[in-house]
């Protein structure tokens, strides 16, 4: 009897290790917004988009690196194909500068191909955190010919001008629906798909400081990440991107997306102060 209790024991104390274990994982792995500390930064942080060799087959990669080794680092880029979600590159690392992430991808053509990172570090002092934040973006149009970033030729402008009106299009009608769905009216709001993030601060009123900006970017990200990307991965999702509805008074935005037949709406209010 001594034996089975004293194996009982073990095998408790290996499951709660266990899970403590995980939970501390998930919780490191989980965006956390903390005051940004102005005195470090990036020294380089960049998403790209690459042709290869191989037909109708990109790289897409991901790079940050910190100026400070710092206690928590993660990367996570979103790709998308005509507005859909094609995949997620998620990392993170302790006590590192350097993140690099790279994934080899076909695309069918006649599609506009994007991607948008959040790149991310957090810095612990003792009992104080603090984090570095930036954002990269990239594009790519593919046809069925060639790939490139900018039309260069009267054909590819007109292939461009095309596609991009039939994608803006559907992504309106989705974004309409998902707004009548939640009884939002289009007008009180400037929206802002999800791969114009990197421009989010020019929504902003000039009042607002740089402070209040990176601190509503931030929290942002934390939202996206804790209720719409991982939700997403697990999903499988292919849905269109979601869309970022700033109020015209700046007190609230909201995230409105679908994964698989349910809809989604997320609420962040908005301190302007410091």
């Amino acid at each position: 009897m001594k034996v089975k209790r004293h194996l009982f024991l073990c095998i408790m104390l290996i499951i709660v290790t266990v899970f403590f274990v995980m939970t501390n994982i998930i919780a490191e792995m989980t965006i956390t917004y903390f005051p940004i500390d102005y005195d470090r930064t990036f020294t380089s942080a960049e998403s790209s988009l690459t042709p290869t060799n191989e037909q109708y087959t990109i790289d897409w990669a991901s790079h940050s690196t910190s100026e400070d080794s710092l206690y928590l680092r993660q990367d996570v880029s979103l790709l998308f194909r005509n507005g859909a979600l094609v995949g997620v590159l998620n990392k993170w690392l302790q006590n590192t500068t350097t993140i690099e992430q790279k994934q080899p991808v076909t695309i069918r053509p006649n599609a506009v191909v994007q991607t948008i990172s959040f790149h991310h570090g957090e810095r612990h002092d003792n009992e104080t955190i603090t984090s570095i934040q930036a954002m990269s973006t990239d594009e790519l149009y593919m046809l069925k010919n060639n790939s490139f970033k900018t039309p260069k030729t009267y054909g590819q402008t007109q292939a461009v001008t095309e596609l991009d009106q039939q994608i803006k299009h559907q992504l309106h009608m989705y974004w309409e629906e998902l707004m009548n769905h939640f009884n939002i009216n289009e007008e009180e709001y400037s929206s802002i798909p999800l791969t114009e993030i990197v421009n989010f601060d020019q929504y902003l009123s000039d009042t607002v400081s740089e402070k209040a900006s990176d601190r509503i970017i931030g929290q942002l990200w934390e939202g996206l990440y804790k209720n719409y990307i991982l939700a997403a991965v697990e999903a499988n999702s292919n849905d269109l991107m979601p869309i970022i509805l700033l109020a015209n008074d700046q007190t609230h935005l909201f995230i409105l997306y679908k994964i698989g037949s349910e809809k989604h709406q997320l609420k962040q209010q908005i301190n302007l102060k410091h």
